[in-house]
This record gives structure tokens, C-alpha cells and sequence, in this order.
């Protein structure tokens, strides 16, 4: 009975040997895609959270780009409001000039009359 016993423990410990060294193989390898995998999907996310940034960015610079424009805008405005503004001041002041010259005319004609 001992060599039956000693011939399935001759046979049956290495198949049993192997077959364990096959499943701690297969487990690291699985155990190695898992690794890539979660790599993959961090960079995933990191390209992904860099790709908001810009376009995020982009958006920003398109605003300030917009408002630059309308603050352009509003300075041609005001140059244009201050040149009336100054026309129209000449304006008044030459015309208050051109009474003063007139009332003095007219007190000169009434002192000489």
C-alpha cells in the first residue's frame, strides 16, 4: 500500500506543483493588466482634466479678447464725445466773444450819440 500511496504523491504533487505555479503566474500577469489599466485610465483622466483647462483658457482669452474690443469701442466713443464737446465749447466761447464785441460796439455808438 505504501509504494500506491508513494506512487500517486510521486505524480500528483508535481501536477499539483505546476498547476499552482500556473495559477500564480496567471494571477500576476492578470495582476499587471490591472496595473496598466488603472495607468491608462488615470492618464485618461488627467488629459482629460488638462483638456477642460484649455479649452476653459481658450474661453477666457476669447472674453478678455471681446471685452478689449468694447473698451476700444467706448474709448473711439469718448473721443468723439469730447471732440463735439470741445467744438461746441470754441463754439460758445467765440460766440460770447462776438457778443462782448457787439455790446461794446453798441455802448460805443450810445456814448457817441
Amino acid at each position: 500500500m505504501e509504494s500506491w500511496v508513494s506512487s500517486i504523491c510521486d505524480t500528483e504533487i508535481p501536477l499539483q506543483l505546476r498547476k499552482i505555479d500556473y495559477l500564480a503566474t496567471s494571477f500576476s500577469k492578470s495582476l499587471q493588466s490591472l496595473k496598466s489599466t488603472a495607468h491608462q485610465t488615470a492618464q485618461f483622466k488627467v488629459l482629460g482634466f488638462l483638456l477642460h483647462a484649455l479649452l476653459w483658457a481658450t474661453n477666457q482669452k476669447w472674453q478678455l479678447e471681446e471685452a478689449k474690443g468694447k473698451v476700444r469701442e467706448a474709448e473711439d466713443d469718448l473721443v468723439k464725445a469730447i471732440t463735439v464737446k470741445t467744438r461746441q465749447e470754441a463754439k460758445r466761447m467765440a460766440l460770447s466773444d462776438a457778443i462782448a464785441s457787439a455790446k461794446a460796439r453798441v455802448e460805443g455808438f450810445n456814448a457817441s450819440i
